[in-house]
C-alpha cells in the first residue's frame, strides 16, 4: 500500500499520570513492532490539548492548571484547562513525549492542538494568542523529549479552532515540526 501513501497509522498514545502525578503512556510496544513489520510507520497521537484536563487528574501536578477569566463567573461544568506557559505543563508534555519515542520502531509523535481556544489568564498567558503559546509549550516539550531521542519528530495537527490563526500557528512551529491540516468544520 506504499504506492498510496496508505503506510502510515495514527494511534491513541493514551496519555495519562499514575497515581503520584508522574507523565505514563499506555502505548502497546508488541502492535507498534507489529506495524514495523508490514512496513507500516506507527505515529501515536496525544488527543486534544484542551480535553487533557477532562480525562486526567490535572490536580496531581502542581502547576498544570490553567487560570479562568476572573472577569466572568465560571459556568456549572468548568473545568481547567492547561497553563501552557507554566514549566509543569511543558515538562508533562516532554515526559509523554520521552516516554512515546522510547517506544522502539516509534520515530514521530502527532499532539492536536485544541478544538477550542483555551484561554488562560495567568500572567504569562493573559493577552496572548493561545494556540501560539500551545505551539511554543509544545517545541519546549519536544527539545526536552529530544535530549534523550535526538531523532524524535513532532507533527501537529491543525483543530477548527485553529484555523482563523492556522498562519500564526505555522509560523511559530521550529522548521523541524511537520504540520497537518485538520478542521472538523471543513475538512469533512
Amino acid at each position: 500500500t506504499s504506492q498510496w501513501k496508505l503506510n502510515t497509522i495514527e494511534h491513541s498514545a493514551s496519555a495519562t499520570l499514575d497515581s503520584t502525578g508522574q507523565a505514563v503512556v499506555k502505548l502497546d510496544p508488541a502492535y507498534v513492532a507489529k506495524l514495523k513489520a508490514l512496513g507500516v510507520k506507527s505515529v501515536p497521537f496525544i488527543s486534544h490539548l484542551e480535553q487533557i484536563s477532562n480525562y486526567l487528574p490535572v490536580n496531581k501536578r502542581p502547576g498544570l492548571s490553567s487560570r479562568p477569566d476572573p472577569a466572568k463567573p465560571l459556568p456549572s461544568d468548568y473545568t481547567p484547562g492547561l497553563c501552557m506557559s507554566s514549566e509543569a505543563t511543558r515538562s508533562l508534555l516532554g515526559g509523554w513525549l520521552t516516554e512515546i519515542a522510547a517506544v522502539e520502531g516509534v520515530t514521530d509523535v502527532m499532539v492536536w492542538l485544541s478544538e477550542d481556544a483555551s484561554k488562560c489568564f495567568c500572567e504569562q498567558c493573559s493577552g496572548k494568542e493561545p494556540y501560539g503559546l500551545e505551539v511554543e509549550c509544545l517545541a519546549a516539550a519536544l527539545r526536552l523529549a529530544q535530549k534523550s531521542h535526538p531523532g524524535m519528530r513532532l507533527r501537529i495537527l491543525l483543530s477548527q479552532g485553529s484555523y482563523p490563526v492556522n498562519d500564526k500557528v505555522i509560523a511559530a512551529a521550529p522548521p523541524d515540526v511537520g504540520i497537518t491540516y485538520y478542521d472538523g468544520g471543513r475538512t469533512y
